[in-house]
């Protein structure tokens, strides 16, 4: 078996597949894609297999939406990040009205960076950060490049932000030793930033092509019962209501959720000026008012009654 390493924009390890794809023409291949559900067709995957031949091809994917008429896709259904069992303490479902957004972040991808920036820039006051990134300017994972061309006026808050990297409201590093056993539900301190804020703003690792894998950044907000503006793959809300969870229609435009990645982000942007715009009173009784929906989403998780399965979008 061939372990794919990849970002949703770049293979790292292409001249170990390539000669693995060499030497084993003839025989049956398994490929596994690292990260759990980067769309390798934005990354040619297959027209690197498709220019030898094999006896089979096995692709294992936790990517629900990766199709190929020729190829055989394996679908891993396994999510801990949904299935984990969970103790979360009530107090986190309180808003102390202290702040309105947070971001919580590891690795410096362009939309992080972008809206992390922007907010300190724009809301710095009402905004919790934690960004556990050292900054390193030959650190790929820094893509100011996408950023840019989401949009331009951004890039300057996100080096000035970059620049104070890393951010440690909590002493935490935002990773996880066991992820299935584990991960950040023993980290209380990180928990307890959600009793300050409104919203969360989540930025999921996969974001670009036809993906769908929802991670802890927003069993999160669910589980603290807070509302949260997703930067992901497209649909990504509409997939996330597939499996039984509600989202917020009725407080903030959701058509983003059917936008690619530019204008996903400039969307999400108007929907931080409205918010950030509304006194605490009214974003409190907002919040007041979303608790069913805060509710529903809280108890599916602790229940588990979610729907594994989903359909492509077309």
């Amino acid at each position: 078996m061939f372990i794919l390493e990849c970002t949703d924009y770049k293979l790292w390890n292409i001249v170990e597949f390539v000669e693995y794809l060499a030497h084993n023409q003839g025989n049956d291949i398994v490929i596994k894609i690292n990260p759990e559900a980067i769309d390798i067709d934005q990354l040619d995957v297959f027209r690197y297999i498709d220019a030898f031949d094999f006896k089979s091809v096995k692709i294992i994917t936790r990517n629900q939406l990766q199709t190929h008429p020729k190829y055989n896709i394996v679908y891993n259904l396994e999510n801990w990040f949904f299935e984990t069992p969970v103790t979360i303490d009530s107090q986190v479902h309180t808003w102390t009205q202290r702040k309105t957004f947070l971001c919580a972040y590891a690795r410096p991808i362009a939309s992080r960076l972008g809206l992390a920036g922007w907010l300190n820039h724009h809301y710095k006051s009402e905004t919790v950060i934690q960004f556990t990134t050292e900054f390193n300017i030959n650190n790929p994972n820094f893509e100011f490049d996408k950023l840019a061309h989401y949009d331009i006026d951004s890039v300057q808050y996100a080096v000035a932000i970059a620049k104070q990297l890393p951010i440690q409201t909590v002493d935490n590093s935002l990773y996880y030793h066991d992820v299935e056993q584990l991960w950040d539900w023993t980290d209380v301190a990180l928990l307890d930033l959600y009793k300050d804020i409104f919203v969360d703003i989540v930025s999921e690792n996969h974001n670009q092509g036809t993906t769908f894998f929802p991670t802890e950044k927003i069993t999160r907000p669910m589980y603290c019962k807070k509302p949260f503006v997703v930067f992901a793959g497209k649909d990504y809300l509409d997939y996330l209501h597939q499996m039984g969870f509600k989202t917020f229609w009725d407080y903030w435009p959701q058509t983003y959720d059917g936008y690619e990645q530019k204008d996903r982000y400039c969307a999400m942007l108007d929907i931080l000026r409205t918010i950030g715009s509304k006194s605490k009173s009214e974003l409190a009784y907002m919040l007041e008012d979303m608790q069913p929906i805060l509710d529903h989403n809280y108890e599916l998780l602790m229940t588990k009654n979610f729907n594994k399965k989903i359909k492509k979008i077309v």
